[in-house]
């Protein structure tokens, strides 16, 4: 163990982790799960909004540099494009983010809806404008990180893996 980066843990679920990634350059790393507790407001109803947030640290030092709010569930899964600029989010809900994360700023700049039901997967090709994600619902699609436009959508997928050129894809089926 070369360092211990601790978050926050509260009763049940409260500080669960669902989801790490380290950027590539080794800068960053992002959390994503059960963040904190719900707020409760004096008029009722709740505010979710940090629980579902994504924890940016400073790898190096262990410094949390960011908390990143915006997600519409809690968060799933995560990863960094090849260049460590822009960190893509899928949640729950099959809610999906993408986040400008640079030391002057961090901020979300895209969030769509592309699944029907939660995020399992996401991998970002190398040159970080293509992505792809898999959900629960059984789909996976291919899409434009600068657009959120579905290049592609196959169907009846459970799981994918790139190879690290981008250019060969594995890819399972709910058949078998």
């Amino acid at each position: 163990t070369i360092r211990t980066i601790r978050g926050w843990i509260g009763e049940g679920d409260e500080g669960k982790i669902y989801a790490l990634a380290l950027s590539p350059d080794n800068r960053y790393l992002a959390v994503g799960g059960n963040m904190g507790r719900p707020t409760q407001h004096a008029k009722g109803g709740y505010t979710y909004e940090e629980v579902n947030a994504i924890r940016i640290f400073d790898f190096q030092t262990g410094e949390l540099l960011k908390t990143l709010e915006g997600s519409n569930a809690v968060v799933t899964e995560l990863n960094f494009s090849a260049d460590s600029n822009r960190l893509v989010s899928g949640d729950a809900s099959g809610h999906m983010c993408v986040w400008l994360i640079s030391p002057e700023q961090m901020k979300r700049i895209l969030r769509f809806d592309k699944h029907k039901r939660g995020i399992t997967g996401i991998g970002v090709l190398p040159g970080g404008k293509l992505v792809a994600s898999i959900s629960s619902d059984g789909s996976l699609k291919f899409w434009d990180i600068e657009t959120a436009l579905v290049i592609k959508s196959i169907g009846r997928q459970t799981a994918f893996a790139f190879s690290p050129d981008g250019l060969d894809l594995a890819s399972s089926t709910d058949d078998n």
